[in-house]
């Protein structure tokens, strides 16, 4: 017996699933959405203290790269976290009813984006207290970088939410992967302490270029690197294209996985 096809309006559906999510991530937390905010900048006075410390920086724009970098990396660790177990969080709903399973993906993702922008919106209260060398007119390209990242995300979590089907461990490889990301992204430590002769197979590192050029036009006042830009765009769009093909050529069979 074939599954009823979904008859309402998909944007309906989406809104829905979306909802649903973000209500579930914080019904039983005890401070509630207050979570979204907090829990980054805890993490970004921990780091600030000990690898100011460690590193002996002295650049008063040291905290504001480090917790825009953070920033940055925690959407993309959440994004992707939620985004491998999206399908199976999601089985009951697909298994009785047949929809675009890509919903449940982009579901993860907006959900992950919402805690981002509001911990975003925190980061400019710091900005202003701050008062960097960069510039607020840089909104426009800063939100280019993070739609870069966010197309790189959604590729990725095709690849990701039909894999955790088969394989449950890939979770925990994956979280193993993030730590390492963590610290061969720029974050911690800005990319002058890398050598210069590394620094160009640093940044083939998208996360690496996103994050750099990030803090350029908002902290420091440099110049976005347009070749960079260009590079991280086309490896996302590629991501992206590959791993919807992907995803829509084993979807079909995702049900026996449940």
């Amino acid at each position: 017996m074939s599954k009823p096809k979904f008859s309402g309006n998909i944007w309906d559906l989406f809104y829905e699933l979306v909802r649903t999510d973000f209500v579930l991530r914080y019904h039983n937390s005890l401070l509630g959405f207050i979570w979204v905010l907090l829990k980054p900048f805890l993490i970004f006075a921990i780091m600030v203290t000990v690898f100011s410390l460690a590193f002996k920086i002295q650049d008063r724009l040291y905290s504001l790269n480090l917790l825009l970098g953070l920033l940055i990396y925690s959407y993309f660790a959440e994004a992707t976290l939620r985004g491998i177990t999206s399908l199976t969080e999601k089985s009951t709903i697909i298994l009785k009813v047949n929809f675009p399973k890509a919903i449940a993906i982009l579901t993860s993702v907006v959900n992950s984006f919402i805690s981002f922008f509001f911990g975003f919106l925190a980061f400019l209260g710091f900005w202003f207290w701050v008062k960097p060398d960069g510039s607020l007119l840089n909104l426009p390209y800063f939100f280019l970088l993070v739609l870069i990242l966010t197309i790189l995300i959604i590729g990725l979590n095709f690849f990701l939410s039909i894999g955790y089907t088969k394989l449950k461990d890939l979770l925990s490889i994956w979280e193993v992967l993030l730590q390492l990301l963590l610290y061969l992204s720029p974050i911690i430590y800005p990319l002058s302490y890398v050598p210069a002769k590394y620094q160009s197979l640093f940044l083939l590192n998208p996360m690496a270029v996103i994050i750099t050029q990030s803090q350029a036009i908002l902290i420091t006042g440099q110049v976005i690197d347009w070749w960079l830009l260009g590079y991280t765009l086309m490896l996302a769009i590629v991501v992206l294209i590959v791993g919807r093909i992907f995803f829509q050529g084993q979807i079909k069979r995702v049900n026996d996985n449940f």
